[in-house]
């Protein structure tokens, strides 16, 4: 979400180009220069002293490793192309029909989405070149056109079933396709055109000791760069006008399928709500019996809720109400996301402190109070669980949420939180050790932030759609 559709699909067009030029050179290096330059990223990664500093040397760590990766890569590709039954089925490979060049696009395709890249691809066609002897540039060109369409592919596995996501793998998938079609058509002219640039003819690959080296004609390099240019410079115009027919198509469906933006939007509060109550139950066997799998079961509660909300902002922000009611909606799932943030934050400062408490109870220091304060906690955590029932039934039963009530527990909960503040910092006897002191503190502040949150989600139903019974009856009343 820091860029938006049309910048992703840019750089993806981008990325094409870079995958089809950037590995013609990878062969020509010595494989021993990943070595060091992984070397040179562990040792600035050791002396990195800020955040800027420890990413330029993870981003020097993992060329490096890419490095690496595509010399050991090299040597596994070897029995590869020396495969008897890989051999006759790349033996009939040809250009001079439309069989042969559909069946070149296809196989580049599928190599490049199985091996994850064009690198990958790119070695082994230039492996079998060398080890069969039939094949031509030409098919070689055809081959690597399908990189386009296999990277497309192999971006649908990483693309979520969000809207974005969705969207952004369909464009992915039209650009990749369109990019396809644009080098295998033009293959031949970009082969003319290399082979006229430069006459002279070079091997294509050499077999070292104990390795595949390619050693890259230039006729073939010159007709891939100017076919991935080429390519990348027809489609880019292009980016905008699929991107909006998408979102045009997109939308057309979702105001045809849908269900009613009020019936949809509370059957997701009452889901996500179910969820945090959850992580809520969890958390408090965190904080009491110090389990750490409580822990992780809150933090994948709370992560499926914070999912439950992004589709339910993303949802109001597209729907169509009349009215004042838009905007008392999206001010809903505004709170549910403030309400989620401060159960997140409650989580971690459990967390921070629970550790705290586990390694003190290893070296046998036990917290004097420790008694009061899970009491006080446990009435704290109560108050949470009151007013997320509260806010439950409210949208469940489609009925507005005592505001009187909320307001009673929340100034109850600021109470005991005062309260539970007081006693931490007038422990002057050393009964609490300093470095647990401002954990709990922090943790106290938690509760009370998430306690406010889940007033001020009291306020946005009152009065709404969700918890107005007159604006979507029961069939019952309806009937």
């Amino acid at each position: 979400r820091l860029v938006t559709t049309r910048a992703a699909a840019a750089a993806f067009v981008g990325a094409l180009l870079g995958a089809g030029v950037v590995p013609l050179w990878t062969g020509l290096l010595d494989p021993r220069a990943g070595l060091v330059v992984i070397a040179i990223g562990v040792l600035w990664l050791g002396v990195a002293m800020d955040r800027r500093t420890r990413a330029m040397a993870r981003l020097a760590l993992g060329i490096g490793l890419v490095a690496l990766g595509l010399h050991l890569m090299r040597n596994g590709i070897e029995p590869l192309v020396v495969d008897k039954a890989l051999l006759h089925l790349t033996s009939g490979l040809h250009a001079n029909t439309v069989g042969g060049l559909l069946a070149c696009v296809v196989i580049g395709a599928v190599l490049t989405a199985i091996l994850q890249g064009a690198a990958a691809t790119l070695f082994v066609v230039v492996g079998l070149l060398q080890t069969v002897g039939q094949l031509d540039l030409h098919v070689v060109l055809l081959v690597l056109s399908g990189s386009g369409l296999g990277a497309a592919l192999a971006a649908l596995l990483t693309a979520g079933s969000e809207t974005m996501g969705s969207r952004l793998a369909r464009l992915y998938l039209l650009l990749g396709a369109a990019h396809t079609v644009v080098t295998a058509l033009t293959a031949r002219l970009w082969l003319s055109v290399a082979t006229w640039a430069l006459p002279m003819s070079e091997p294509l690959a050499t077999f070292g000791k104990n390795t595949l080296r390619p050693h890259l004609s230039m006729q073939l390099v010159l007709a891939v760069v100017c076919s991935q240019l080429a390519a990348a410079l027809l489609i880019l115009p292009w980016v905008n006008p699929l991107n909006r027919w998408l979102k045009q198509r997109q939308r057309a469906s979702s105001e045809q399928d849908a269900p009613p933006v009020v019936l949809s939007s509370r059957e997701a509060l009452i889901e996500i709500v179910r969820l945090q109550r959850e992580g809520l139950q969890r958390l408090w066997e965190l904080v009491v019996k110090r389990e750490r799998t409580s822990g992780r079961a809150a933090e994948h509660l709370f992560a499926d809720g914070r999912r439950g909300i992004e589709s339910l902002l993303t949802q109001l922000v597209s729907a169509r109400v009349e009215g004042s009611d838009e905007a008392e909606l999206r001010q809903v799932g505004f709170a549910c996301l403030q309400l989620q943030r401060s159960f997140e934050d409650l989580l971690f400062r459990a967390e921070r402190f629970t550790d705290r408490q586990v390694a003190l109870a290893a070296r046998g220091n036990v917290q004097a109070h420790e008694d009061e304060q899970d009491a006080r906690l446990q009435e704290m955590h109560e108050l949470l669980l009151q007013a997320v029932d509260a806010a439950s039934v409210s949208i469940q039963n489609r009925q507005r949420v005592e505001l009187a009530a909320a307001r009673a527990r929340e100034i109850r909960l600021n109470a005991l939180e005062a309260k539970a503040r007081r006693a931490v910092l007038g422990d002057e006897d050393g009964g609490i050790v300093e470095q647990v002191r401002l954990d709990i503190l922090e943790l106290l502040d938690a509760y009370e932030g998430a306690g406010n949150h889940l007033y001020r989600l009291a306020e946005a139903l009152g009065g709404t759609l969700i918890t107005r019974r007159s604006s979507h009856p029961p069939a019952a009343e309806a009937s």
